[in-house]
């Protein structure tokens, strides 16, 4: 993959969720949704496996409209900021819930070194064409602990699209050895 595809993707996915912000968003409100089961889920599993972790601040890496982010602020009493590749997902964050946000990459986040406790990202990997130099950023940010959930696959195609959820712009597949592999 060269820099001008990664440019031209990222260029893309941009785009594509702007459109998604302005017509309504991708994750539920502060009112129940019962379209919006998985997301409830993912929710609940996140809040618990962040649950034994000692953090103050915490960094949402992809956060879309601040879903995940608000509930990981009010569950933990963090201070709380979220980054996603999307200007509108970072003002609806803003809007929506009143957390600090911005739009950027996370393949090159705009923080120093060590700078929070806790660096998380939630089905957000699957979406990104350079993974390892994602969770390099990941790390190096992290003062502490760094967690990322994505869709699992069972191919041994590594790379192949999720023709499952291609609609949703998955262009990784993850097996449990490709994680280990990302994850160092």
């Amino acid at each position: 993959t060269t820099a001008e595809e990664v440019a031209r993707h990222t260029a893309l996915v941009r785009s594509q969720f702007d459109d998604v912000m302005r017509t309504g968003g991708h994750h539920p409100v502060r009112r129940y949704d019962p379209a919006a089961h998985r997301h409830y889920v993912r929710r609940r599993a996140l809040l618990g496996a962040l649950a034994p972790l000692e953090f103050e601040s915490v960094l949402d890496v992809g956060c879309a409209e601040g879903f995940f982010l608000d509930a990981v602020v009010s569950e933990f009493d963090v201070e709380g900021w979220g980054i996603d590749l999307s200007l509108q997902a970072a003002r609806t964050v803003r809007n929506r819930y009143g957390h600090r946000s911005a739009a950027g990459d996370g393949g090159r986040l705009p923080f120093g070194d060590g700078a929070f406790d806790l660096v998380y990202s939630t089905e957000t990997i699957e979406h990104v064409v350079d993974a390892e130099a994602f969770m390099r950023e990941l790390r190096r940010v992290a003062r502490r602990h760094v967690v990322v959930t994505t869709p699992a696959s069972y191919t041994t195609a590594s790379f192949a699209p999720d023709f499952d959820l291609a609609d949703e712009g998955h262009i990784q597949q993850f097996t449990p050895a490709r994680i280990a592999e990302v994850a160092g």
